[in-house]
């Protein structure tokens, strides 16, 4: 009689990546900012896996899932095909890496900033130096 090898039950390892595919395509709870998993997520407009966080920027149209950008400049581009009521935007604040809500950014765009699809654009939080 042979014997049979037993599959292994799906391990945690798996279900953890699993789970995290699952959370990187969902909004958050509060409305927020989407959550980006560097090197997972796409950019809703070029497909470019999203690797450098400074640069991502996200908007959502009230009623719809967030889409997120790898350059301030991808944001701008699939934005200008959106209704332009009820739209939420959010930036990486280029000082401190984390999130800003759209109405507190103010933007710089120079030739030598080499974001990953050359806008150049940077975004900052207003006020801050």
């Amino acid at each position: 009689m042979k014997s049979r090898k037993r599959q292994p039950p799906v391990t945690l390892t798996a279900l953890t990546v699993a789970l995290l595919a699952v959370a990187s395509c969902q909004p958050s709870a509060a409305g927020g900012p989407p959550e980006i998993v560097i090197d997972r997520t796409p950019c809703s407009h070029c497909g470019m896996l999203i690797s450098e966080p400074i640069y991502a920027a996200a908007y959502r149209v009230a009623g719809s899932e967030a889409r997120v950008f790898d350059d301030i400049g991808c944001l701008r581009e699939a934005a200008r095909r959106e209704s332009q009521k009820d739209v939420r935007f959010w930036f990486h604040d280029a000082s401190t890496g984390k999130w800003i809500d759209g109405e507190q950014a103010k933007f710089v765009t120079s030739p030598s900033v080499r974001t990953p699809m050359g806008s150049g654009t940077l975004a900052y939080r207003k006020g801050d130096s």
